[in-house]
């Protein structure tokens, strides 16, 4: 599963099930996303080298006037988007209630 295919199956408000293909995409990217943000969250970084590690996490370009003031937690990031702006001690979440 990609990236594409999760956000259409999210789109398409389909349930997410254990042990299948789209949970394990899911979960795989929240390992990487958890490390992704302790990296941010761990050091100073330039606007440039937060916004990179921004669109790493959601797999899209960064706005240009993004600004990220850390501590910043964020589940998976794979339906995350950001506005032009600051974002400051933001906790993310991409979960649906059902």
């Amino acid at each position: 599963m990609n990236r594409a295919e999760f956000l259409k199956m999210m789109a398409a408000g389909q349930a997410l099930t254990p042990g299948s293909e789209a949970t394990e995409f899911m979960h795989a990217r929240a390992v990487q996303t958890r490390l992704l943000c302790q990296q941010l969250n761990s050091g100073v970084h330039s606007a440039e080298q937060l916004r990179d590690i921004i669109q790493q996490i959601t797999g899209e370009p960064a706005n240009p006037t993004l600004n990220v003031v850390t501590p910043l937690t964020i589940d998976c990031g794979i339906n995350l988007h950001f506005d032009e702006g600051d974002s400051h001690g933001c906790e993310m979440c991409n979960h649906r209630a059902r």
